[in-house]
């Protein structure tokens, strides 16, 4: 690649919004309790506001690069591996079409939002991407934007490990001891840090001024920090990956360290040993972790691999639709993986790309996907280590290399949007180096220039949308009843497709319900809950509440044969969804069913050492069987998991009395 003779002020401008993502995107939150807030502005503090601003800073790009294409007849830079990108994106609209649950598909679930605009709209940015990158200027501006946004990114995180974040996340303490800044999970902050720390060893290698060598080698330090705290294994390994990758090229091109690189290099290790000392036992059971076949997050990551697997090869052709994987979780969790994370843990991503695209978008779309990625990067790797010598081609050697450890990390890692957004520059940027103007690709400029900014402007619409529903379903939990309600309503106006928004509703009315007991209110409730079916027939979640408030409302047969139907739907989509099954034993129990209400807990009573309740209500099943013994075995677990529970104490002194009078 070689530099442009210039650079057009509309070019500036069209890169401005793509330079903008990787500095705002990690940010961008609607978190701000560290500035006095009592809570934050939206439900759903990052995933929501992110996928609004990518969406909009993509529209901005296309519109002027648009604007080139119809008054300046530019014709589009393509490549032909370009092709299967494209291909690609045709499988993940078919998918999402046929999926069963098709909101989600096309929108996205509720922390992700990786559904099939989601998709177009990345695809969109690595489209732009490869338009921009027409000069190493290009690439190097894209890498220090890269490189700056993830400054107080990584600094953010230490000061959440350190314990003196001033914002209040919600989050469990684990994920505050090793760090999440605003990405929202520690595994997405390390997979994200690949890229500021190989980017910024790049910029220093290439940098000509002694100070900005130095600063580019802290920020590069700051970040490898970061990551190292994070304590994410795959990002571990990916980083290596990607610093190998980097000192191979450095190698290969000769290039030679300064004196203020060795002390600078020297210095960074010397932080990073200390970082490493003072979390020795953490980051060593971490690793140690990693090896467990039986317990701890090795385990469960197995477990989420093989429900995976089960869901390619039962739905090869087109998978369970884009972003859907809690369908595979419902059909294919087995009862050792629901004992290690509780009753309630959903996994939403399969953390492995590989097998999220599979389970997902079928088997031919995870071929494709890997064509494309062997394409690039063997392309890549043959620019990367081209012969000459000199520091020339530095910074896209550490795209390339940061490219190949953020792909290590993902056969064992989640994605999320900020992470996508990086990796479309990052593809962006390899296309970019050999695209051509005029190729097969820009047979229709004007279409694919118009085809870009619709989908961009549609996914804006959405995220400004659930943006407006986020506001209003946050400030729904600010009061209760009937204004609650009137609360919720605004948000399902303004995003339909969001299911939580619905649930949230539909258990609001359930409450009241509840509480009041007034037909017209328990008509409504019930009415509300079969429209959350017909919205999402696959979402166990729905089935779930319907039943417990069925059984929760003034005592019928009508009403307990209903929450024992419902519940059983909800069994039959997933099978180890354990309230499903304590709403069916017990509505059993209260038909006299009790053969049937020991059937429906029987294997699963006890895999949540958390939750009383399966326990409690096993216990009374066997005993209105008769059997009292097994009964008070069941009493045995209580005890030593919940001691001095009141419930616990009533089921003993209920078997006491009901032995007395069968004797």
């Amino acid at each position: 690649m070689t530099e442009a003779p210039s650079t057009s002020a509309r070019a500036r401008w069209s890169l401005l919004p793509l330079a903008l993502l990787p500095l705002l995107v990690p940010l961008a939150t609607t978190n701000f309790t560290a500035l006095g807030a009592a809570q934050a502005l939206t439900a759903n503090g990052l995933s929501d506001v992110k996928t609004a601003l990518v969406s909009l800073l993509l529209l901005a790009a296309a519109g002027v690069w648009a604007y080139g294409v119809f008054a300046r007849g530019e014709r589009i830079r393509w490549a032909r591996e370009m092709w299967l990108a494209v291909a690609l994106l045709g499988l993940a609209l078919v998918s999402a079409v046929a999926a069963p649950n098709r909101w989600p598909a096309f929108f996205g679930t509720y922390q992700y939002r990786q559904g099939f605009v989601m998709m177009a709209v990345v695809a969109g940015i690595m489209l732009l991407a490869v338009q921009m990158v027409r000069s190493p200027s290009v690439v190097r501006a894209l890498a220090v934007a890269v490189v700056v946004g993830g400054i107080p990114v990584a600094a953010y995180s230490l000061v959440q490990v350190a314990g003196l974040d001033p914002s209040y996340w919600g989050a469990p303490d684990w994920a505050l001891a090793r760090g999440f800044a605003t990405l929202g999970n520690p595994d997405y902050l390390g997979g994200y840090l690949i890229f500021p720390v190989t980017l910024a060893l790049g910029l220093a290698l290439q940098e000509e001024h002694v100070w900005l060598r130095v600063f580019w080698w802290g920020a590069a330090g700051v970040s490898a920090t970061a990551l190292l705290l994070a304590q994410v294994r795959g990002a571990w390994l990916g980083a290596a990956v990607a610093l190998a990758v980097l000192a191979a090229h450095a190698v290969r091109s000769r290039i030679r360290l300064q004196r203020a690189d060795v002390v600078a290099l020297v210095f960074a290790l010397a932080v990073l040993a200390g970082a490493g000392a003072s979390a020795a036992d953490s980051i060593g059971g971490r690793i140690q972790e990693a090896f467990s076949g039986q317990t701890g997050a090795g385990s469960g990551r197995l477990q989420i691999w093989d429900m995976g697997l089960d869901a390619m090869s039962a739905h090869p052709v087109l998978g369970v639709g884009p972003d859907s994987y809690r369908l595979a979780h419902y059909e294919f969790r087995g009862g050792d993986h629901a004992a290690l994370g509780g009753y309630a843990t959903i996994a939403d991503d399969a953390h492995s790309a590989p097998i999220m695209i599979g389970a997902t978008l079928g088997i031919p779309a995870l071929l494709v996907a890997l064509a494309f990625w062997a394409l690039v990067m063997f392309r890549a790797a043959r620019t990367t280590f081209a012969g000459g010598s000199g520091s020339g081609r530095a910074v896209f050697a550490a795209w390339f290399a940061a490219m190949a450890g953020y792909s290590v990390y993902l056969i064992f890692g989640p994605s999320a949007i900020t992470l996508n957004v990086l990796a479309a520059l990052g593809f962006g940027v390899m296309l970019g180096a050999r695209a051509k103007a005029g190729d097969e690709g820009s047979a229709a400029p004007g279409a694919v220039a118009v085809a870009i900014i619709m989908i961009a402007l549609v996914a804006s619409v959405v995220g400004v949308r659930g943006l407006v529903a986020e506001y209003w379903f946050a400030r729904s939990m600010d009061v209760i009843g009937d204004p609650s309600i009137a609360r919720v309503d605004r948000a399902v106006s303004a995003a339909p497709w969001i299911f939580e928004c619905r649930a949230h509703r539909a258990n609001l009315k359930g409450g009241i319900a509840i509480t009041t007991g007034d037909t017209a209110r328990i008509d409504a409730a019930i009415a509300e809950y079969e429209s959350l079916v017909s919205f999402a027939p696959p979402e166990y979640l729905t089935y779930e509440g319907f039943a417990d408030t069925l059984l929760r409302l003034p005592y019928s047969q009508a009403f307990s044969e209903r929450a024992l139907d419902v519940a059983r739907r909800g069994i039959v989509i997933y099978s180890h969804g354990l309230a499903a099954r304590t709403a069916a034993s017990f509505a059993s129990i209260r038909l006299g069913q009790y053969g049937d209400a020991i059937g429906f807990l029987a294997e699963d009573w006890n895999t949540d050492p958390a939750w009383s309740e399966p326990g409690i209500t096993y216990g009374y099943a066997l005993m209105d069987a008769g059997r009292y013994d097994d009964a008070r075995d069941v009493l045995g677990w209580l005890d030593e998991h919940f001691p001095g529970d009141d419930r616990a104490e009533q089921l003993r002194a209920d078997i006491a009395a009901a032995e007395g009078e069968g004797s």
